[in-house]
């Protein structure tokens, strides 16, 4: 629903719906006082209007489809000058020159804070007194999330010691005009969230090609072991911007038996885009290929 004929003030309509899930703890709606931050740029999103960067936008109410409002917010040129909008979430105070810090060490206490989105207006808008501004966004994830499930020999969730994720960096820059993220410093521990509502470790990690570097640390039984994400029951090159990957990993007596099981869903393994396994109608266009004989056109 719109603001109704509108002073140029803007405000944003962000439906969870419309994009993959959010990765909070619960994974399904947006929470009171999430924040995001907006910018307003000119045409061609060359450059950022004066004093409309990072402006902090709040949800209203908890649900799957709310408006996000600011104290301070952007308002639309008087002149009728089109603008576009860019936003991203969770708001940070430390992002300078649109440039947004990404830290992952740490997600002992949640990786809700670590789950980077952004999202760019479909189109430009330009100030119209009989006209709202109401300007919606579709967000997606940026970087890539990590579900750790360690099972026993009949398949039970096992509560191992603290599980760090190691070999991969931790860190980087996300460029909010361009969408670009750049992995920056060498390669740290990765501290994972035991979600204790199903049993699971999670972490939200830099999307990349899987390295033989590439450990999860815990302890299980009193000793200590150690899982590479080469080590899988699927040939898994990498590790995609925007999915979500589950790993089974049975450990008994504190010996890992065997490969990580990459867990099969609906879509056919859990390398898909974040979401909580609603489907879609809509029709499909089939491409029709011809083929000929080896040497033929």
């Amino acid at each position: 629903v719109g603001t109704g004929p509108s002073d140029g003030t803007v405000t944003f309509g962000i439906d969870i719906t419309g994009f993959t899930t959010r990765a909070s703890q619960d994974g399904k709606s947006w929470s009171n006082d999430d924040q995001i931050g907006a910018f307003m740029f000119d045409t061609g999103m060359s450059q950022t209007l004066d004093n409309s960067a990072n402006i902090p936008y709040t949800a209203s109410e908890d649900g799957r489809s709310v408006t996000f409002t600011s104290d301070t917010p952007l308002s639309l040129p008087k002149d009728g000058k089109p603008v576009g909008f860019a936003a991203y979430y969770p708001y940070q105070t430390t992002v300078q020159d649109l440039i947004y810090p990404v830290q992952l060490a740490n997600q002992e206490n949640g990786s809700a804070s670590c789950d980077l989105m952004y999202a760019v207006s479909d189109k430009e808008y330009a100030y119209s007194e009989t006209a709202d501004s109401h300007i919606p966004l579709t967000f997606s994830h940026q970087l890539t999330k990590v579900i750790l499930k360690f099972v026993d020999k009949e398949n039970r969730l096992l509560n191992v010691g603290k599980a760090m994720i190691q070999g991969m960096q931790g860190a980087a820059s996300f460029d909010l005009k361009s969408a670009k993220l750049t992995p920056e410093g060498s390669d740290m521990e990765i501290t994972t969230y035991r979600n204790k509502s199903n049993g699971f470790y999670e972490a939200i990690i830099l999307p990349s090609a899987i390295l033989d570097t590439h450990k999860v640390a815990f302890t299980a039984d009193g000793k200590s072991c150690e899982w590479a994400f080469t080590h899988t029951n699927i040939n898994l090159p990498e590790l995609r911007k925007g999915y979500q990957y589950i790993f089974t990993i049975q450990v008994v007596a504190g010996i890992i038996t065997g490969p990580a099981v990459v867990e099969t869903i609906e879509e056919g393994n859990s390398s898909f885009p974040w979401g909580d396994g609603e489907t879609t109608n809509g029709t499909a266009e089939a491409i029709v290929y011809e083929l000929a004989p080896k040497g033929e056109n």
